[in-house]
């Protein structure tokens, strides 16, 4: 992934969609049968089964252009989904449903995971569209609501634009405002900076990917990957998205806890403390944010690995769950008091 890093921006948008992500997702868990050369084989295939669908069913759209509401590039997309769908076999991954937040697994998580058969989800089967549609010249991009990704055909030069609801069955158009409340509200200031409902360049693009392999890195408690990986989508790729920002200040707690570069504490009174180089500091409140929502993660992570030790599968053997912060009782003063003097 190193190329990405050198790269300059204005060379992202040359790059294939599907070849970035399944690059993001190599020598991650569940990425073991990846080929990047042979899947991207497969999607060019998929790409030439679309096109020829399309050529081959066209007098339904010249028939009846209403069922596809007058619209040449909506009866290009039902063509899509239909392929896909009805002839390759493509569905959502239900049982990923019925899980929590887990990404130990990067097959529900990059698009590997359905060319390998195991079934897409919301942040893969919109991916998996923009890159077959793309193949075939279409001007379609990635969309983020709240926790999800859709699809949009957005066509700047003839201003021709609607909504893919990637994970249903068929293909459904909903209005931006569908996603105001589904399928969790969104924050309406985010919206409106840009962050949220909004075309992705292909930097932003390229952060989600990074995000999500630096997900699967903490699940794993890979902390400095996580880390490293979650500094660079945050402030070189998408500078000021709160989302980026947001999970790379959990990262960076986490990291620093873990290999000693501070240590962090409530003292009885609240005040969050952190102890750096031998010197105490008061908690900065992205800190102290942080630390609250690690140690939510700590929990949720060292029950995904208890779960996948019950299903028999790969799992952390050795319990690393680092204790991130001294919870408040009054021998947290004397321990920090002590750390600053020693």
């Amino acid at each position: 992934m190193r190329q990405f890093h050198e790269m300059p921006a204005d060379e992202y948008a040359r790059l294939d969609i599907g070849e970035v992500n399944l690059a993001c997702a190599d020598k991650l868990c569940g990425s073991e049968e990846l080929s990047i050369s042979q899947y991207l084989a497969v999607l060019d295939e998929w790409a030439a089964m679309v096109a020829r669908s399309t050529a081959r069913n066209r007098q339904q759209f010249d028939r009846r252009p209403s069922e596809f509401r007058h619209s040449e590039a909506f009866y290009r997309m039902v063509a899509l989904a239909t392929v896909l769908q009805r002839d390759i076999g493509i569905e959502y991954a239900t049982d990923s449903l019925e899980q929590s937040f887990d990404c130990t697994d990067s097959r529900l998580h990059f698009i590997h995971g359905i060319i390998e058969g195991r079934g897409g989800t919301c942040a893969t089967l919109p991916v998996l569209f923009v890159a077959i549609g793309r193949r075939l010249g279409y001007p379609l991009k990635l969309v983020s609501a709240a926790h999800h990704l859709f699809v949009r055909w957005d066509d700047l030069c003839s201003g021709e634009r609607f909504n893919i609801e990637a994970t249903a069955k068929g293909l459904i158009s909903y209005p931006d405002e569908h996603y105001y409340s589904w399928p969790a509200p969104v924050v309406m200031q985010h919206v409106r900076d840009g962050w949220l409902l909004k075309s992705m360049t292909p930097t932003e693009e390229l952060s989600v990917f990074y995000e999500t392999r630096a997900r699967c890195c903490l699940d794993w408690m890979q902390f400095r990957a996580a880390y490293e990986l979650s500094e660079f989508a945050a402030t070189q790729l998408t500078a000021g998205n709160p989302y980026r920002w947001g999970f790379h200040a959990i990262a960076t707690a986490l990291y620093r806890s873990e290999v000693g570069l501070a240590k962090y504490g409530f003292k009885h009174t609240g005040q969050g403390v952190v102890i750096e180089n031998g010197v105490e500091r008061p908690m900065k409140p992205w800190e102290k944010w942080a630390i609250r929502e690690g140690e939510k993660e700590l929990k949720r992570i060292e029950q995904l690995h208890v779960t996948r030790r019950q299903q028999g599968r790969a799992h952390i053997r050795n319990r690393r769950i680092i204790q991130l912060a001294a919870q408040p009782h009054a021998a947290v003063e004397a321990y920090f008091e002590q750390e600053v003097a020693g």
